[in-house]
């Protein structure tokens, strides 16, 4: 009964096919597998088989259990949200008043460090030490930041505004010029021109910290001086060629019809282009020339300053020249001579034409009017004078219209200017040949 019971136990572990023996771990089983049965090769070639299919089978179950860890989760409503922005700010309040506090206490015991600070370094090292209590160097033997041992060649060095003992490796210096602008920044020179020969203070580390974030945050909001050039160079591009330009070819054109009158205006508009691209080169000339700028910085500027060069260029280019009141007044001579020799022509044409009543006339004159305040109604409208009165209609409408042409200059309406001295020169040639077939030419001057 009991060799039956033993044979029906079954043992589990790393076990030699041949003792039996569970020894714990695969590479003890396979060293004494090795050492012990060595002349069993294909013992131990199987051996080696069935341990490597054991293997496996123990790496599939495992990827297979990792796979079946991966749930689908159903979607879930959501439950109940906190929010937690108070304790955001209060542990954010927190940090910011140990920071203004401790930032306020440094720069205080420094506007008192630099209030009649002595010259001489005895009464300077007794002023400091009566502003900032220092530690006794008796108590310290290791730099507290860099935990370092104090020797011959390591010396105690204190802090300036806090008191504290570092080394030399610990420490740095704040020139008196900075220590002036923190204090004091719309008088940061007046001292450092009285004491250039003092040396700068010895501060801590954390000291150095604290003042080089209080900068920090003083001109973090600030906008950089090349952005405020720029700015300026984009005010004057922008007047140039959306105003000056437009108006300046405005009043070029009309000189090159003859008006005599533009070229003083003209040349005001001219000058106030040509002074706006000097101010555009002298601003992108000062970017260039911008100190503390970095490799990209360089190369912003750079391009600014070409690109502005261009810019200058093709403003002056696009400008041209003025004609001289010689050339405008033969300009002015051939288009009269040219109306002339029109107004003769038609003579000749309404020889043979029926004459036209002047109730038939009055309407013509009375729709042509219509049609004029139609066109100026557009935008901008003169002002008519009560005072032009005259017993002739059309003398009365060509009165009118030279009225609305000297407003339309004033208002610089250049289009209704044009517009007006077409009607203008169509009711004068009409004019005449009402004259011509009643036969009656009256003394009446067509100068605009």
């Amino acid at each position: 009964m009991t060799e039956a019971a033993e044979e029906n136990i079954v043992l589990e572990g790393f076990l030699c096919p041949i003792c039996k023996v569970d020894f714990g771990l695969d590479l003890k089983l396979f060293l004494h597998f090795q050492e012990a049965h060595s002349e069993d090769q294909d013992l131990v070639k199987s051996f080696k088989d069935l341990f490597g299919k054991a293997k496996e089978k123990i790496l599939k179950n495992d990827i297979g259990k990792k796979e079946e860890r991966h749930y689908v989760w159903e979607p879930q409503e959501i439950g109940e949200v906190k929010s937690h922005i108070q304790y955001f700010k209060h542990c954010r309040n927190k940090w910011v008043e140990h920071f203004v506090m401790e930032t306020n206490k440094t720069v205080v015991r420094l506007e008192k460090l630099l209030c009649n600070l002595p010259q001489d370094p005895n009464k300077r090292k007794t002023h400091e030490q009566t502003i900032v209590h220092w530690l006794d160097g008796t108590d310290v033997t290791r730099c507290p930041d860099c935990t370092k041992s104090f020797n011959i060649t390591r010396r105690q060095h204190h802090c300036r505004l806090c008191g504290s003992i570092v080394c030399h490796e610990c420490s740095c210096f704040l020139p008196l010029s900075k220590a002036y602008e923190t204090i004091n920044e719309t008088g940061k020179n007046q001292f450092t021109s009285i004491s250039p020969s003092l040396p700068s203070f010895r501060l801590c580390v954390h000291c150095g910290q604290v003042l080089e974030n209080r900068e920090q945050i003083k001109y973090r909001d600030q906008k950089p001086l090349m952005c405020d050039y720029y700015d300026k160079i984009i005010e004057c591009r922008n007047k140039i060629e959306n105003d000056l330009l437009i108006k300046f070819h405005q009043t070029y054109n009309l000189l090159k019809e003859g008006e005599s009158s533009y070229l003083t205006e003209a040349n005001k508009i001219r000058n106030d282009i040509v002074k706006l691209a000097e101010t555009i080169d002298a601003l992108s000339n000062r970017i260039m020339k911008l100190e503390n700028s970095t490799n990209s910085s360089k190369v912003t500027t750079k391009n600014i300053r070409l690109a502005m060069i261009q810019c200058v260029q093709s403003t002056i280019l696009a400008i041209p020249a003025l004609p001289s009141m010689k050339e405008i007044e033969e300009i002015a001579r051939i288009k009269r001579e040219a109306a002339e020799a029109r107004i003769r022509n038609g003579q000749d044409l309404n020889i043979d034409k029926p004459k036209i009543s002047p109730s038939v006339s009055s309407k013509q004159h009375n729709k042509q009017k219509n049609e004029i305040k139609l066109r100026l109604e557009d935008g901008w409208s003169p002002v008519t004078n009560a005072n032009i009165n005259s017993d002739n209609p059309v003398v009365e409408q060509m009165n009118i219209i030279k009225n609305y042409i000297k407003q339309a200059k004033e208002a610089y309406r250049f289009d209704e200017v044009a517009s007006l001295e077409r009607n203008l020169q169509e009711l004068n040639e009409e004019y005449f040949k009402m004259q011509n077939s009643s036969g009656n030419m009256p003394g009446y001057s067509t100068k605009n």
